[in-house]
């Protein structure tokens, strides 16, 4: 199976580490990063062990960035993407939270091309149950993982399949 993506989404994150994975990818052609942050791109050009993490993705030709809300845009554009990232932080107050929401998802299956998929990150959750001694299974309290799940099923994904992944070691 060869994982093909032509239009990507990419939002949050303006380290620049997963623009250098996805660009990995020969058939990548667009990768359209969006970022509230404009100083977090900024140091992720410049500061020398970032950018030497994100070995200048950040510069390359089929990077497009653009400095702005991500709600806003999933809200507004009528572009479509073969594969959309998600890369959100914590969610402490309103402005982030409103990422995490039924609305946004569903604003986000709407850019999905027929074939398309998303990856979250989500923070704060294991996916995986405890089995229960009467073997039911049981998320420990406070776990975030079945409110993404049913997030993501309110919005209209019916096929959810939780992964792990783990990064590559810092650089030295």
């Amino acid at each position: 199976w060869c994982l093909e993506f032509r239009r990507v989404l990419f939002r949050s994150a303006g380290d620049g580490l997963l623009d250098k994975e996805l660009l990995k990818y020969d058939s990548v052609e667009t990768i359209h990063h969006i970022e509230l942050d404009k100083t977090m791109i900024d140091i992720a050009k410049t500061h020398p062990i970032l950018s030497k993490m994100n070995s200048g993705a950040l510069d390359d030709p089929r990077v497009s960035i653009r400095i702005g809300d991500a709600y806003d845009y999933v809200r507004n554009t009528d572009e479509t993407y073969d594969a959309i990232f998600i890369d959100f932080p914590f969610a402490r107050d309103y402005n982030v939270l409103r990422l995490y929401s039924r609305e946004f998802y569903t604003f986000v299956r709407r850019l999905l091309r027929d074939d398309g998929f998303i990856v979250v990150n989500t923070p704060d959750s294991e996916f995986y149950p405890r089995k229960s001694d009467d073997g039911s299974y049981e998320y420990k309290a406070g776990e975030a993982w079945p409110v993404y799940y049913n997030t993501l099923r309110a919005a209209g994904f019916s096929s959810i399949v939780p992964y792990s992944s783990y990064l590559e070691p810092d650089n030295e």
